[in-house]
């Protein structure tokens, strides 16, 4: 008797519980040889203000619009079965990604998409983490500065 467990179902349980919700991702400029999972997301949004206090008791605020905060993603990429390049390329051309798109590299922001949420930056750091040598599964957490949009 088989069970029809579902495409990845597998590896995605090796690296995170299905109890959880797991949501597509999308990384502008990805070749699609891997599919991306959503799985976390670290962050803070914090504007530039200054507070000057007077002497009856009156604080004024200044803003000066948003800060560039620094923020981290981190998601799954288990490779395409649809694509023409091999598995065993995936983990390889996930980090030449990065290097072609990091900050020192251009200055073209590059956007994420989770969801409706739309993250526009750039990337000033990678790490993987390998989850099954066999299929080439792993983890990755993108570091950027950048700014959210959309809802």
């Amino acid at each position: 008797m088989t069970t029809d467990k579902g495409l990845f179902q597998d590896e995605v349980t090796a690296a995170y519980p299905l109890n959880k919700p797991i949501l597509p991702m999308t990384i502008e400029g990805t070749s699609g040889q891997v599919e991306l999972f959503f799985l976390n997301f670290n962050g803070a949004l914090q504007l530039n203000a200054q507070f000057n206090y007077s002497l009856v008791n009156d604080v004024w605020a200044y803003v000066f619009g948003d800060k560039l905060t620094s923020a981290s993603i981190t998601g799954l990429a288990i490779p395409n079965p649809c694509s023409d390049q091999t598995a065993s390329s995936a983990p390889k051309d996930f980090i030449q990604f990065y290097k072609d798109h990091r900050l020192g590299y251009t200055t073209t922001p590059i956007r994420i998409t989770i969801g409706g949420m739309v993250l526009a930056g750039y990337f000033v750091g990678l790490n993987i983490n390998l989850v099954s040598n066999k299929e080439n599964t792993f983890t990755f957490t993108f570091n950027f500065v950048g700014r959210t949009s959309g809802a």
